[in-house]
């Protein structure tokens, strides 16, 4: 009976242990390909036309996780845009806590009717 003692390895990137794995097997693992596997698409860019002041802000909140504007932008924007057509195929609708506060108020105020709407009531009543 053998005992195989291993070395532990400590890798500090993805690529070390790619190149460790390519040293025992004859391969690396990101080379490995799946025929069925359909190629990957090019980034589709997107252009987006800010202020100065939105520039800066998004610039700012990138500069706090420390990635760069684009990868902000692409992050934070398609997880906002899933949550909204997951929302719409629920059919509802995902209001701030503030905003649900805005529209409970307005929903306690009183109609106001137009005058269009009382004379179209009027006729409906037979007062017209």
């Amino acid at each position: 009976m053998a005992l195989i003692y291993e070395t532990p390895v400590h890798l500090k990137s993805t690529a070390s242990l790619d190149r460790n794995f390519g040293k025992f097997f004859g391969t690396t693992m990101t080379n490995t390909s799946n025929p069925r596997k359909k190629p990957a698409r090019p980034a589709s860019p997107l252009i987006v036309r800010l202020d100065e002041e939105s520039k800066a802000c998004l610039t700012r909140a990138a500069q706090l996780r420390r990635v760069s504007v684009s990868d902000y932008v692409r992050t934070v924007t398609v997880a906002q845009a899933r949550k909204e057509v997951a929302a719409a195929g629920q059919q509802t609708i995902a209001l701030t806590p503030d905003k649900q506060l805005e529209f409970w108020i307005a929903l306690q105020q009183p109609v106001r009717r137009t005058a269009a709407q009382k004379k179209l009531g009027a006729i409906m009543r037979g007062e017209a």
